[in-house]
C-alpha cells in the first residue's frame, strides 16, 4: 500500500511542481482534447508532511546535515513557528524551505501515517549535483554514490527514519523529471 501512495504522490508532484494539468496530459496522450480547465484557485505550491518517528532529530538532521532552511517547530498554541522546542510533549510539525517550495516533518497522529515513515523517496532538484554531494559528504552524511545517464545525475541520503532524499540535476535541456 505504501508502495501505491508513494507512486501516486511522486506523480501528483510531479505534475503539480511541473505546472502539467489536466489538458497538458490530455495533450500529452490525445486523449481529452476538449477537458475543461482545472477548477479551483490553485497557487501553485505543494506544501507535503514527511513522516518522521522524531521531529527533533530529524529536522536538526534536515537543517544541519542536508542544509534546508529551518523555518521552526510550529507551536499550534501561538500560531507560530518557535526555533527551539520547550514543551514536555514532543513537537507535532517543523516546517522547511527548499528553493520556493516549503515542506514540513511531521510526527504521526494515526496509525495509517505511522505506517508511512520511512516510506518512499523525495527529489530535490538542485543546480550542482556535485558541489551538493561534496557538502553534504563533509558533514559525515551515509550518502550514496552520485548515479549518472545522459539525462540525470544523482544521488541520494537516508534520513534517520530511511527515506531516501535524492538531489538530482537534470542536463541543460532536458525535459525528464526524475520524479
Amino acid at each position: 500500500m505504501c508502495k501505491i501512495r508513494r507512486t501516486f504522490l511522486v506523480a501528483t508532484i510531479t505534475a503539480l511542481v511541473t505546472g502539467l494539468g489536466t489538458a497538458a496530459y490530455g495533450h500529452a496522450t490525445g486523449t481529452d482534447a476538449d477537458a475543461p480547465p482545472p477548477s479551483g484557485d490553485f497557487t501553485g505550491h505543494l506544501i507535503f508532511p514527511i513522516y518522521v518517528s522524531d521531529v527533533e532529530v530529524s529536522a536538526a538532521f534536515y537543517r544541519d546535515v542536508l542544509g534546508f532552511q529551518f523555518l521552526g517547530y510550529f507551536d499550534y498554541g501561538t500560531n507560530s513557528y518557535v526555533s527551539a522546542w520547550e514543551d514536555t510533549i514532543p513537537p507535532t510539525y517543523a516546517g522547511f524551505v527548499a528553493g520556493d517550495q516549503k515542506f514540513g516533518l511531521h510526527r504521526p497522529v494515526d496509525e495509517a501515517q505511522a505506517k508511512c515513515v520511512g516510506c518512499g523517496r523525495y527529489y530535490f532538484r538542485v543546480n550542482d549535483v556535485d558541489a551538493e554531494y561534496e557538502r553534504i559528504t563533509a558533514k559525515g552524511a551515509r550518502v550514496s554514490q552520485i548515479h549518472s545517464s545522459p539525462l540525470l545525475r544523482r544521488f541520494y541520503v537516508p534520513d534517520p527514519d530511511g527515506l531516501k532524499i535524492f538531489f538530482a540535476e537534470t542536463a541543460e535541456g532536458a525535459l525528464l523529471d526524475p520524479w
